[in-house]
């Protein structure tokens, strides 16, 4: 009754509240954070490698009204008795009065390294890049909100420990690239409501400080978590002014609070259909990267594959 009451809280919150989200194949789910503890459980008793290819669909709704329909597929694939290789590409549109568009967004690939999984107990390291697909500039002159890819060359390091289905992860995301991105905050064509964003003219993205808490319970075929997620923005982040000096965007650094919660079918041994909700109770006062979601929810499906050790 408790996580009944917990999943209706969170469906009402998303109505009302924005925040940075997690669903560009970012940090919050690369490695073991965005899997289930259980689900290594199970893997780690058969006898072959598993192999997992899966495909989503998350719809999520940003400012001004920015809708977001992202088509991702993924792979997660054994690659030893304890190691991991994940790989995510997400396809997203979006759509608004002003603009629509269409594009590829940014790969990760994660290597995952188990050091312990014995009794319940579990404790993983993970590292990985997230590739851009574009410099963030396409179609030119606007801002983040209107780019499938923020444009950086990111570095993504984490470690996940969980024990039975309680998980607790921390990640850290690093770019390394400023963006090419050529939006400098004025008004560029009638009825343009952009000019209101920040000035993101080679703009460069602070780390983040990612926390993943998650209580997973399983039921026969079917499954339920529930988790928060804290992300930490380390400093303000910097656009280049006209005078060719790097300026920060005050108020762009600060911590967000989501909450999450999922639901899981397994019809076989080796399907399983996914419903995942996400919304935030925390966000900082200016988001310029492009993420603010009021909320998100997503669908996929998975199957897995298995060979010889």
């Amino acid at each position: 009754m408790k996580a009944y009451i917990y999943f209706l809280l969170l469906m009402s919150l998303s109505q009302v509240l924005n925040g940075q989200g997690c669903s560009d194949a970012g940090v919050c789910s690369a490695g073991d954070m965005g899997i289930s503890p259980l689900e290594h459980v199970r893997d780690s008793a058969q006898q072959n490698k598993v192999q997992k290819l899966g495909i989503s669909l998350s719809f999520g709704l940003g400012e001004k009204s920015i809708g977001y329909l992202t088509t991702q597929l993924e792979g997660n694939f054994q690659v030893g008795r304890n190691s991991y290789l994940q790989t995510k590409i997400p396809l997203t549109g979006y759509f608004s009065d002003y603009k629509n568009g269409f594009g590829v967004g940014d790969i990760s690939l994660t290597f995952t390294q188990a050091v312990l999984n014995k009794n319940g107990f579990g404790l993983s390291f993970f590292s990985g890049v997230k590739i851009p697909t574009s410099r963030a500039n396409t179609p030119e002159r606007l801002p983040l909100v209107y780019q499938t890819s923020l444009g950086s060359l990111d570095v993504l390091l984490g470690t996940e420990f969980h024990y039975k289905g309680t998980q607790v992860g921390i990640g850290y995301q690093h770019s390394l690239l400023s963006t090419n991105n050529t939006y400098t905050g004025y008004l560029l064509e009638m009825g343009d409501s952009s000019s209101s964003f920040p000035n993101t003219y080679k703009f460069k993205r602070r780390p983040d400080i990612a926390f993943r808490i998650q209580q997973h319970f399983e039921f026969n075929k079917f499954s339920l978590n529930l988790g928060v997620i804290p992300i930490l923005h380390i400093g303000n982040d910097t656009y280049e002014t006209a005078f060719g000096e790097r300026a920060e965007i005050i108020g762009s650094k600060g911590a967000t609070i989501n909450l999450t919660a999922g639901m899981g079918y397994q019809p076989t041994s080796n399907a399983k259909i996914n419903l995942q909700l996400a919304a935030p109770v925390l966000v900082r006062d200016i988001r310029p990267d492009g993420l603010t979601r009021s909320f998100v929810i997503q669908v996929g499906y998975q199957h897995s594959f298995s060979k010889n050790k």
